[in-house]
Formats: structure tokens, C-alpha cells, sequence
């Protein structure tokens, strides 16, 4: 077995931040260490943030909640 296999990782885990795209849509944010924030709940600096560092991913519903709150 590999050190994967002894310590319980599965090359098909793939962490619930990866697919942010969708939690979005659902309300929920999830950051790299896998705690789950709802949108309504997050800090404004953490919300802007998350809305920098994904610009690559449609953030469209992060954008709505800080134009909500007169962020952007």
C-alpha cells in the first residue's frame, strides 16, 4: 500500500472547496480548510476577499450579498 492508502486519502476525495461554483448558488461558502460559511454570515472583508480570490469562478451570488450590503 502507499502512504495515501495507510492514511485514509482517496485520489477520488475531492475537497468541498473545490466546487464553491455550486455551494455559492446554495448559499454557503466553504473555505480551504473546510469550514462552511453561509454567505449572509460572512465578514465584509472576508466576503470581498473571497470575491478577489475566485475571479476566475462566476461569483455572481457573492457579488449579489455585497452589492446587497453596499459593497460594491
Amino acid at each position: 500500500m502507499s502512504w495515501a492508502e495507510d492514511m485514509g486519502y482517496d485520489a477520488y476525495d475531492v475537497p468541498e472547496y473545490t466546487t464553491n461554483g455550486e455551494n455559492w448558488k446554495h448559499g454557503f461558502h466553504v473555505d480551504r480548510h473546510e469550514n462552511r460559511h453561509n454567505i449572509s454570515d460572512m465578514s465584509d472583508t472576508h466576503l470581498l476577499a473571497t470575491i478577489r480570490y475566485f475571479a476566475h469562478l462566476d461569483t455572481a451570488p457573492l457579488k449579489k450579498e455585497a452589492k446587497k450590503r453596499g459593497l460594491i
